[in-house]
């Protein structure tokens, strides 16, 4: 008698093996959880919407923006100074 035929092994119990021919394509069957990149948004109840409605509109990103550069301490020289000015003397007009 072959062990994996199902029938009762001589303890009178299944045999360990007994469910492998029964689903040799268990991973395949319908009832599997379809592929990540497959999936619909409405059947996953574990992922959140792709826009969730909030209270004043759309949800702003977690993230902050970077800010801005700050601004230089000291004016940028005029790229054409007067005769009289030197370069150091920028503040010349």
């Amino acid at each position: 008698m072959d062990a994996r035929s199902g029938s009762p092994g001589p303890s009178g119990s299944p045999s360990p093996d007994a469910s492998a021919p029964e689903a040799p394509d268990a991973p395949e069957e319908p009832t599997a959880s379809p592929d990540p990149d497959e999936a619909d948004p409405s059947d996953a109840p574990d992922s959140p919407p792709a826009d969730p409605p909030g209270p004043g509109g759309p949800q702003e990103p977690t993230t902050a923006p970077a800010p801005p550069p700050p601004a230089p301490a000291e004016p940028t020289p005029d790229p054409t100074p007067s005769p009289t000015c030197t370069r150091f003397l920028w503040w010349c007009v």
